[in-house]
């Protein structure tokens, strides 16, 4: 199959410089396929949630692995003789995601542990390219669940989501989803420097005897480079 891509107007040395959302000419010379392959990230992200009206602050950590298939084509100019290659990263996958909080006292300086009385914990998943969005795939017996919702970069979008809340007086709470797989076949991007993302909508509401609080966190999630 012939990739969906066009010349860029930039030539580097001898690498010529396409694009992965554009449009393949014939014009251009005969593709072959050079090399292809998988490729996985771990992540590690945190955030902090910290209210006065319960005196506690919440440390939120994400974890997991973004996976993404990557193809490289060589391809040589019609008009100059000059080759280059191709390269494409795309079906953009999350394996395991995992959230984490951590309850202390206070934030900054002198914290100590602190306990709350339940938490409810809630992560989703979005791709970075907005378009990708449209179909989002889940591995078979998962927590998570598609549904619609609002993102900060693509507005509303389909959203691959768990919630959860815990009665468990405790100071540590984890909501682990072991042999989850959340994909975005639609997910492509061109360019040896282009990289794939799983951005997350995170939010929580904690409880501390009759009061409570809550309320969406800022964190970055996963991201896959081309291989280097």
């Amino acid at each position: 199959m012939q990739p969906s891509l066009r010349r860029a107007s930039a030539v580097v040395g001898t690498a010529i410089l396409l694009s992965a959302s554009s449009v393949w000419s014939p014009q251009m010379g005969t593709a072959q396929a050079a090399a292809s392959g998988t490729v996985t990230q771990s992540f590690s992200t945190s955030s902090t949630f910290s209210t006065k009206d319960i005196k506690r602050c919440i440390k939120v950590t994400l974890s997991g692995k973004t996976q993404a298939d990557w193809k490289t084509w060589t391809v040589s100019d019609p008009y100059t003789g000059i080759k280059g290659t191709i390269y494409r990263l795309s079906n953009l996958r999350l394996l395991d995601p995992k959230m984490k909080a951590t309850v202390y006292n206070k934030c900054g300086s002198g914290k100590k542990k602190a306990k709350l009385t339940k938490l409810t914990l809630s992560q989703a998943y979005y791709a970075d390219k907005c378009a990708a969005n449209t179909s989002v795939g889940l591995s078979v017996g998962t927590g998570l669940s598609i549904s619609l919702g609002v993102t900060n970069s693509c507005g509303k979008v389909n959203l691959a989501k768990r919630s959860t809340t815990n009665p468990t007086k405790a100071s540590s709470y984890t909501q682990s989803n072991t042999g989850t797989v959340v994909s975005w076949p639609e997910a492509v991007i061109g360019g040896q420097d282009g990289r794939l993302c799983a951005k997350p909508v995170v939010s929580l509401r904690a409880y501390v005897k009759n009061n409570d609080d809550g309320g969406n966190l800022s964190i970055s999630g996963g991201c896959v480079k081309y291989p280097s």
